[in-house]
């Protein structure tokens, strides 16, 4: 977790100063917001990050203020695939309509490119009745067309009343 950071800089900024690090995952930051947290996929490599930044002043990151940096494990739900902000070919899909097929799912999200795999889930023990899907796509700017034209968006044959929800999701 990083603290202090400007909040004009994005996730992408982010990402591209601490690759130097080692393998990053994903860069979680709010827009307009002071913190960001960054996943690595070796601890070693957050840690020399910490190292690095914690106590400094980091101009490419806050150019008026000391850096805060502190190592927080993350443990996801069992099963659970955790959002990401760096865009990637696979999208987890919320607030489908009780009433939606898979086919539409398919038909809506196709327009921006060929899937490949959909899925079409709902979780009937919780009491909900709306689903939730994923698409892939083969290339990872249909994956962003689609979620820039679709995210918070009603689409009536597929989300009914509902604003739709998209998240960029791991390619595992």
């Amino acid at each position: 977790m990083l603290h202090n950071i400007d909040p004009a800089h994005d996730h992408r900024h982010l990402f591209d100063f601490f690759k130097k690090f080692g393998f990053v995952e994903q860069v979680v930051k709010p827009p307009a917001a002071r913190y960001a947290i960054v996943h690595f996929r070796q601890p070693s490599a957050a840690q020399a990050a910490i190292r690095a930044v914690n106590g400094q002043l980091v101009s490419q990151l806050n150019p008026g203020g000391r850096m805060q940096a502190e190592l927080r494990q993350q443990q996801a739900p069992l099963g659970r695939e955790t959002a990401i902000v760096v865009p990637t070919t696979k999208l987890w899909v919320g607030h489908i309509a009780p009433e939606a097929t898979l086919a539409d799912l398919t038909r809506v999200f196709s327009k921006f490119g060929p899937i490949y795999a959909p899925e079409l889930r709902r979780a009937p023990e919780s009491g909900r009745k709306d689903q939730w899907g994923f698409v892939k796509y083969s290339r990872v700017e249909d994956a962003e067309a689609a979620y820039a034209a679709l995210r918070f968006r009603v689409v009536p044959e597929l989300s009914g009343e509902y604003n739709l929800k998209l998240q960029y999701r791991p390619l595992s």
